[in-house]
């Protein structure tokens, strides 16, 4: 067959040449996950009185929208847009109702200037406060959400019905969420403020 023409040639290997290219270049597609976001160390990012504190995580959704481009049928490059919301417990809290403390104490929070404060339990019992305790069994939630903006690269190695691929890249998070209350055993919520130690913008 060494004297095929490459007319004949492209021709007989046509079904190969093919086969590489794939059916659908364009994919889009809705996402939907649980986050649970926690620490496994002593630590606050509110303020150091509550290092010792326990701490609770919060199950929260990320949902979006997936879409990738095929330029072969091993790399797809994939982008989209996703919603993320974290968010955990500062438990064994302590609620003033003062107007000498404020919340403003807390080192890494941006108030409202209400007359609220708040303390860890460990820190009542080393002080003699002369303010009206409204809840003793309260917490602290902090809450905050991201934009997510994934660009990405799929390799695919086997591609059956089990496949294999490997996935990399880099996503851009913008913050749209900032939020700090005081929640009192009785279930009411109150308005602290925002953090004031969280970047705007982060990278993965």
């Amino acid at each position: 067959k060494s004297n095929l023409t490459i007319e004949e040639a492209l021709e007989e290997n046509k079904d190969i040449i093919q086969d590489n290219k794939p059916e659908n270049r364009w994919s889009v597609a809705p996402n939907i996950a649980p986050v649970y976001f926690n620490t496994l160390n002593e630590g606050s990012s509110i303020d150091g009185q509550f290092n010792a504190n326990s701490k609770t995580g919060d199950v929260n959704m990320s949902y979006g929208i997936s879409t990738s481009y095929a330029l072969n049928k091993k790399v797809r490059i994939r982008s989209g847009i996703n919603k993320v919301n974290l968010g955990y417990n500062t438990n064994d809290v302590v609620i003033f109702q003062s107007t000498g403390r404020s919340s403003s104490a807390l080192t890494n929070v941006n108030t409202t200037g209400n007359n609220l404060a708040v303390t860890s339990n460990q820190a009542l019992e080393s002080s003699t406060v002369s303010d009206e305790v409204v809840s003793t069994n309260s917490s602290i939630n902090q809450s905050f959400g991201y934009i997510e903006v994934p660009l990405e690269i799929q390799y695919t190695f086997v591609d059956k019905r089990l496949g294999v691929n490997v996935i990399g890249g880099f996503s851009s998070f913008f913050l749209d969420n900032n939020e700090i209350y005081s929640e009192r055993d009785n279930g009411v919520k109150t308005y602290l403020g925002e953090a004031n130690n969280i970047n705007e913008v982060s990278y993965s």
